[in-house]
């Protein structure tokens, strides 16, 4: 008579699970000790990289420290510009504005008009 076994599925961890079955208790402490050994050692490389290097984790955060002051000092600067292109629209089209600009900076007056000066300018 042909004697039937139940298979299972193989699957990828077969080949795995196999090995595991044949290997003794001592064998198998060793292994893990072997694992063990080699997460602490990626552990200890992946600490040495964060902590050292261009992409250390101090390194990024002066880089963020560094992006927020250029990122203050630009806005700034886009301000005055902004003011600077709104003060030469007002001395190209506002001729109140040019007048103003030109007697309280310069003292200019218009031909035949008197200036006066009080004792305290």
């Amino acid at each position: 008579m042909i004697r039937r076994t139940q298979r299972t599925k193989a699957s990828i961890f077969s080949p795995a699970g196999e090995l595991l079955r044949k290997l003794s208790a001592a064998e198998l402490h060793e292994r893990w000790q072997q694992v063990a050994i080699g997460a602490a050692v990626a552990i200890a490389i992946f600490l040495y990289a964060s902590f050292t290097g261009e992409s250390s984790v101090q390194n990024i955060i002066r880089l963020g420290l560094e992006q927020r002051s250029l990122t203050a000092a630009n806005q700034h600067r886009f301000a005055d510009l902004v003011d600077a292109n709104y003060e030469i629209d007002r001395l190209r089209h506002d001729r109140l504005y040019l007048e103003h600009i030109a007697r309280s900076n310069y003292r200019m007056v218009f031909p035949n008009e008197i200036l006066y000066r009080h004792k305290g300018e």
